[in-house]
């Protein structure tokens, strides 16, 4: 198994403000890498090796986390799971993220992916029929890896993507409000 990065720019949303070339350009890293290689062609990208001028290819299938401030492009939503984040209150005490240590969970996380990589890598998982094709496809990596764990996993997986593709494609408060307690209304 090769070992594949993680890609996380923050502020995604000042690389590029406006539409343009260069825009373009960035959006082509997450829209390449949204497939497996063998099934989206180019989904490799050039970049310039270390100090020199020669280029290399590398893949664009990996993890992504963009942070953004507003909205992400709606395309570049629609191949996403999009959490959206809050400022915490001047009450709220949450613990610093720099302060985290991952690598026991990094640890759970490979130990689990090794014992499992069969079945993960032959996964079908039924997804559920509420997401559209695309939600589907971007869920379908968790969904196989949650059927790897238990039931109780795939139920999980399920709450979790119908709540946050619904939250994501609703842009007003008041429709979020409405989803979550229609009895508000």
């Amino acid at each position: 198994m090769s070992k594949r990065g993680l890609l996380s720019p923050d502020s995604v949303d000042s690389l590029a403000p406006a539409p343009s070339a260069s825009r373009h350009s960035l959006l082509r890293i997450p829209f390449a890498g949204s497939q497996p290689p063998q099934v989206s062609e180019g989904g490799e990208r050039e970049k310039c090796a270390s100090k020199g001028s020669r280029l290399e290819r590398f893949s664009c299938w990996c993890p992504k986390v963009m942070a953004a401030i507003g909205h992400l492009p709606e395309t570049l939503a629609d191949r996403c799971i999009v959490i959206r984040m809050q400022r915490k209150t001047q009450g709220q005490e949450c613990e610093k993220l720099r302060n985290l240590d991952g690598s026991v969970l990094r640890r759970k996380c490979a130990r689990f992916v090794m014992d499992h990589a069969k079945k993960i890598a032959s996964a079908h998982p039924a997804m559920p029929a509420e997401l559209n094709d695309r939600a589907a496809d971007v869920w379908e990596p968790l969904f196989a890896l949650a059927g790897s764990a238990s039931d109780e996993w795939i139920e999980k997986a399920r709450r979790a993507s119908l709540g946050l593709t619904g939250l994501a494609e609703e842009s007003s408060p008041l429709a979020i409000l409405m989803s979550r307690d229609p009895e508000l209304f």
